[in-house]
C-alpha cells in the first residue's frame, strides 16, 4: 500500500535550539498505497515488486509527472524477497523507469518505509536531488521459509562431491532432523522479543488496560469501514490480480465486531494475563506505501500545488534493551518528547496553512 509522511533527528531537540542547515521547503507532493490485505488472501501468488510497480505506475499517472523527472527511488522492506533484493531498483525497471534511475532499498523493521522517506528527504535537503520517489511494501503470504542450516551445509557439500562413494558418504550423514524447515522469526534478533510480547508490555508500563484496548480497535476498525463506505481512502489504486478478473479495490482486514467478542479472546502473547489479542493487535498484510517528495522549488516548476511541507523531522529512539518499542524506565522522557513534537508539528503545520492563506490572497 502507499503512504507516508516524515523526517530524522536521531534524538528530540526543542526548535529553537536547531539551526536550520539548508532552509530548503521539501514538499509531500502525493502518495498511493494499493489495498491492503490479509496474508494468505488474493495478494498470495504475487512478488512484492509487482505491487511496489503497481503502486509506482499509478502515483505518476495521478501526478501527472513525466517519469525522467524522477532522479531517485527508494524502498523500504522487513522480509526480503531473496530473487529482488533491491527491491526498489526490480519495481522501477517494471514500471518502465529508466535504468539509469538510480533505486535502493532500505530496512528498519516497521518503519522501513518511513526509513526511505527520511532517507529521500534527506538527499533532498543535502541538494543531492530535487525529485525522490519513497515508499515501501510488505508482502507476508509468501515469507522466505529456508531448509535446515544442516541441509544446507550438506547441499553445499554435496557440490564438491565428485565421485558415487563421496555423494553416498554424504547421504549416509542424513537425519531426520535435517527435514525440519526453518520459518522466518517474528521475534527481534538482539533480544528475543516479539513485537506483541513488548506491545503488552509497554500497555502494562502505560497502565493500559484490556477493555480500552478493545474499545480503542473497535474504533480504529469503525472508523476505517466508515471511511471505506464514504470513500474517504482516495490514496488506494485497485489492483487487479493476474491471470484473473478479479479487481481488489479495498482493504480486507477491517472487521467491526460486538465489544464482547473482543472481550472473549484470549491473550496472544503473554499468557495468560497479557492484554494485547488478535482483535486489538494489527494483522499481517501484504501492501505497498509510495509517496513523491520535492523541493518547494521543484514543486512550482512542476505546477503542483503545496501539498505539506517541512524542514525538519524527527524519528525518537529508546536506547535501552528492555523492548523493542520503549525502555519502561524512559517513559517519563518519552512523554515529553511526544507532548514536545505534537506541540511542534501542530505548530508547523498552522504556519504553513497561515503562510498558504497569506499566499493565496496575492
Amino acid at each position: 500500500a502507499a503512504r507516508s509522511l516524515t523526517t530524522s533527528s536521531t534524538v528530540w531537540t526543542p526548535r529553537k535550539t536547531v539551526k536550520d542547515r539548508t532552509g530548503k521547503n521539501i514538499v509531500f507532493v502525493d502518495g498511493v498505497r494499493t489495498p491492503f490485505l490479509t496474508s494468505g488472501s488474493d495478494y498470495q501468488k504475487l512478488m512484492p515488486h509487482q505491487l511496489a510497480s503497481h503502486s509506482l505506475l499509478h502515483l505518476m499517472k495521478k501526478t501527472g509527472v513525466p517519469r525522467e523527472l524522477v532522479e531517485y527511488i527508494i524502498y523500504g522492506t522487513v522480509i526480503q524477497e531473496v530473487k529482488t533484493s533491491n527491491i526498489g531498483r526490480e519495481a522501477a525497471l517494471s514500471a518502465g523507469f529508466s535504468d539509469k534511475t538510480p533505486s535502493h532499498t532500505v530496512t528498519m523493521a516497521c518503519i522501513s518505509s518511513n526509513a526511505g522517506m527520511t532517507t529521500g528527504i534527506g538527499l533532498i535537503a543535502a541538494g543531492a536531488y530535487d525529485v525522490i520517489v519513497a515508499g515501501g511494501v510488505e508482502m507476508m503470504s509468501d515469507v522466505p521459509i529456508r531448509h535446515s542450516r544442516k541441509m544446507r551445509a550438506l547441499m553445499l557439500r554435496a557440490n564438491k562431491a565428485k565421485t558415487l562413494g563421496q555423494k553416498l558418504q554424504l547421504l549416509s550423514t542424513i537425519r531426520p532432523d535435517f527435514f525440519v524447515p526453518e520459518l522466518p522469526a517474528v521475534a527481534e534478533f538482539s533480544s528475543g522479543e516479539t513485537m506483541g510480547h513488548s506491545a503488552d508490555r509497554l500497555a502494562a508500563s502505560f497502565k493500559v488496560t484490556r477493555d480500552e484496548q478493545d474499545k480503542y480497535a473497535l474504533r480504529s476498525h469503525t472508523l476505517a469501514q466508515e471511511a471505506t463506505n464514504k470513500g474517504y481512502l482516495t490514496d488506494i489504486v485497485p489492483f487487479k490480480l493476474p491471470g484473473s478478473d478479479k479487481v481488489v479495490e479495498k482493504d480486507n482486514g477491517i472487521r467491526v465486531a460486538p465489544l464482547e467478542k473482543l472481550a472473549s479472546l484470549k491473550p496472544a502473547f503473554v499468557k495468560p494475563h497479557g492484554t494485547v489479542t488478535a482483535a486489538n493487535a494489527s494483522f499481517l498484510v501484504g501492501a505497498i506505501d509510495l509517496n513523491k517528495f520535492n523541493n518547494w522549488g521543484g514543486s512550482l516548476s512542476i505546477g503542483h500545488p503545496f501539498a505539506a511541507t517541512g524542514r525538519r523531522h524527527d524519528r525518537g529512539t529508546s536506547p535501552g534493551w528492555t523492548g523493542q518499542l520503549i525502555d519502561p524506565r524512559l517513559q517519563n522522557r518519552f512523554l515529553t518528547n511526544i507532548v514536545f513534537f505534537f506541540l511542534f508539528l501542530f505548530g508547523y503545520i498552522f504556519l504553513n496553512i497561515t503562510l498558504l492563506g497569506i499566499q493565496g490572497r496575492y
